[in-house]
């Protein structure tokens, strides 16, 4: 069973949870990820999400996806995936459909990189159409 937990931290009045598990799930199962697994989807405004891009990528400004990869504990039947966290208001400021930055961040969060391996990103992305 997928798992998604969703926290909405912001004002932002979109939010459509059901849609969202949707498109977490449908992109985990056309990425072949079918086990048991945890991963949480937050919400956050600028300066949180400025905070958090400053702090683990020492870039000091808004960004509009972050992800955070949990490593799997042996100990634990669970087996988290990790966060992924979305400042709507910068996405919406770029144009980006939430929809893009959550596959986006899935892509990341299980070990998908477009800056250092561009060929295996793009193969991952067109599995699950995600244009960003």
């Amino acid at each position: 069973m997928i798992n998604i937990s969703i926290s909405n931290q912001t004002n932002w009045k979109e939010l459509d949870e059901n849609g969202i598990k949707k498109v977490v799930k449908n992109a985990l199962l056309k990425l072949g990820i079918e086990n048991d697994l945890v991963l949480e989807v937050i919400f956050a405004g600028e300066e949180e999400i400025r905070k958090y891009n400053k702090k683990y990528r020492c870039v000091d400004k808004p960004t509009d996806v972050l992800s955070f990869p949990q490593t799997h504990f042996k100990e634990s039947k669970l087996n988290i995936l990790g966060s992924i966290v979305i400042c709507p208001d910068i996405a919406k400021e770029r144009e980006i459909p939430i929809e893009e930055l959550i596959k986006h961040g899935i892509l990341h969060l299980l070990g998908y990189d477009h800056e250092t391996d561009e060929p295996q990103w793009e193969k991952a992305s067109e599995k699950i159409n995600c244009n960003y």
